[in-house]
């Protein structure tokens, strides 16, 4: 799903070119009128559709330290902590097995019989959970702009803590 947060059309039809170009263009949808058009129809996150996933160390998820460039500290509501680096062995610079990774991601209390969002800090190391949940067969999306983009909005509500 692509979308834009500003007034600009450009960016996200280039996106789309390219992703067409490389193969992904019947994987693409465009969110017409962006971020803003659907927050004016009511959208929002639906926790009972999808699980969120925040794969930032527990420090930055619980909000008792900012983290990188981010306005605000905390996590998006709704999103159960996952660090990357519970779902790989950093010795081996390899990953869990796909039954580890499940009992790490259930133990946090994600539920998999949903699509799940991922993110992080900027939308780098949640690649390490979207690979897991991609290895389970688990819909997932990364949201790319991360915690770092979600916290400059004053608008979008912000957990302090280590509850969802």
């Amino acid at each position: 799903m692509l979308y834009s947060t500003s007034q600009w059309i450009s960016p996200v039809a280039r996106v789309n070119v390219e992703l067409d170009n490389v193969g992904l263009g019947n994987r693409t949808h465009i969110l017409d009128g962006g971020y803003d058009a659907w927050k004016a129809a009511g959208g929002s996150i639906d926790e009972k559709n999808m699980a969120i996933v925040d794969d930032r160390a527990p420090e930055f998820y619980d909000g008792s330290a900012r983290g990188h460039s981010a306005a605000r500290a905390g996590h998006i509501p709704g999103a159960h902590n996952v660090y990357f680096l519970t779902l790989a062995d950093s010795v081996k610079n390899t990953y869990l097995t796909p039954q580890q990774a499940r009992a790490k991601l259930v133990t946090a209390g994600v539920l998999l019989d949903r699509s799940v969002v991922v993110y992080c800090h900027i939308g780098q190391t949640a690649s390490v959970d979207y690979v897991q949940l991609r290895r389970l067969g688990v819909p997932v999306k990364l949201y790319d702009g991360s915690f770092e983009e979600w916290s400059r909005h004053t608008d979008y509500p912000v957990v302090m803590g280590r509850l969802p």
